[in-house]
């Protein structure tokens, strides 16, 4: 009787490691996978034709153009009429140029920011 609670208990602590060994490498297994599926990649990646040497006139007429990598040409481009075309595509994060658009400017910066200024006449009903 005694014996066999020992084997029991025994066989008990071992289920109990095996499981909590197990579940570490799941998880660290997990780990490793959701690290490199967490990377993001850039929204608006962008392609621009490097010309060659001797290119067209319609791939000089686009290379300084930025295309969404989806909506880029395909070379040689259709009204190409090199016949050992070397232009090539390279690539960039964004289709945008440079970082900011806007325009800071000075008359522009508060006109939203003012607070409303409403002329009422009337008294208010609720303050009688």
């Amino acid at each position: 009787m005694n014996n066999s609670l020992y084997v029991l208990v025994l066989l008990v602590v071992v289920l109990i490691w095996f499981f909590l060994k197990r579940s570490k490498t799941k998880s660290a297994a997990a780990n490793k996978h959701s690290t490199k599926t967490i990377r993001k990649e850039p929204s608006f990646r962008a392609v621009s034709i490097q010309i060659c040497p001797q290119a067209c006139a319609a791939a000089k007429n686009i290379r300084d153009k930025r295309f969404l990598s989806h909506q880029a040409p395909m070379l040689p481009l259709a009204d190409c009429n090199v016949n050992d075309c070397k232009c090539k595509f390279v690539h960039h994060n964004d289709r945008r140029s440079h970082d900011d658009r806007r325009f800071a400017s000075v008359t522009m910066q508060n006109v939203f920011a003012d607070k409303e200024k409403r002329e009422n006449t009337k008294s208010d009903r609720r303050k009688k």
